[in-house]
């Protein structure tokens, strides 16, 4: 399937859905669509990801919320002192995921913080960004 806004997306019958790879806030990301029967509303996807790039200093900010405490309790004196300032910069995003729900995560690569472990954050339509996550 190709579309003009994220390229070629790549069907995988195993995890069924569509993947491709694009530049998002000039990062190159992985983005994963569900589908149902191979059908995928493309527009839609569109729309959310440009929705999620005018949040994106405020979905950081929740990362910030969320994970600086145990960041700075934990992981900060064996590996090193980041500012909450310097905290927020080093979180990058690396891969999208839309599930058929609605729901979707977004990946973000920890520079480090959590020695290697992506921060992930939950949204659904209803309550915006409601969870986050580490993972990996």
């Amino acid at each position: 399937m190709n579309s003009e806004f994220f390229g070629e997306l790549q069907y995988e019958e195993n995890a069924e859905w569509y993947t491709c790879n694009f530049d998002y806030l000039g990062l190159p990301i992985e983005l994963s669509i569900d589908s149902e029967n191979e059908k995928v509303d493309l527009k839609a996807a569109e729309n959310i990801i440009n929705a999620l790039v005018s949040r994106n200093i405020e979905i950081k900010e929740y990362i910030e919320q969320e994970y600086y405490p145990l960041y700075k309790q934990t992981w900060a004196p064996i590996l090193f002192k980041a500012s909450r300032k310097n905290f927020k910069k080093r979180l990058e995003p690396n891969g999208i995921v839309i599930y058929v729900t609605g729901e979707l995560d977004v990946y973000f690569n920890d520079g480090g913080l959590f020695k290697g472990h992506d921060v992930v954050v939950r949204f659904d339509k209803e309550q915006g960004f409601y969870n986050a996550r580490l993972s990996g």
